[in-house]
C-alpha cells in the first residue's frame, strides 16, 4: 500500500502535537502545506480553505481543536481517496 504525501503530512502534524497549545503560525503552516498536497481534490481543499479562514487564536490554538481538525481531515483524505481509487 502507498502512502500519499498528504497522508505523510497528517500524520506528521499529529506527531507534532505536545501539550495543550501549539503555535498559530506552525498550523496555519501545516495547512498551507496540506493544501499544497491535495493535487486537484477540490473539495479537500475548499475545506482547508474554510479552515485557514475560522483558525482561532493570534498566538496559539489548543491542542484539542488542532486534534479535532486533523480527525477531520484524516476522514476527508480518506473518503477522497476511497472514492479515486488511489491507496492513502
Amino acid at each position: 500500500m502507498t502512502v500519499s504525501p498528504l497522508h505523510r503530512c497528517l500524520v506528521a502534524a499529529r506527531s507534532a502535537i505536545s501539550g495543550e497549545f501549539s503555535s498559530t503560525s506552525r498550523i496555519v503552516d501545516t495547512l498551507l502545506d496540506l493544501r499544497q498536497l491535495t493535487q486537484g481534490e477540490s473539495e479537500t481543499a475548499a475545506l482547508i480553505d474554510s479552515i485557514l479562514a475560522t483558525v482561532p487564536g493570534r498566538s496559539v490554538v489548543t491542542n484539542e481543536w488542532w486534534s479535532g481538525i486533523l480527525d477531520g481531515l484524516e476522514r476527508e483524505a480518506g473518503r477522497t481517496a476511497q472514492f479515486s481509487g488511489s491507496n492513502a
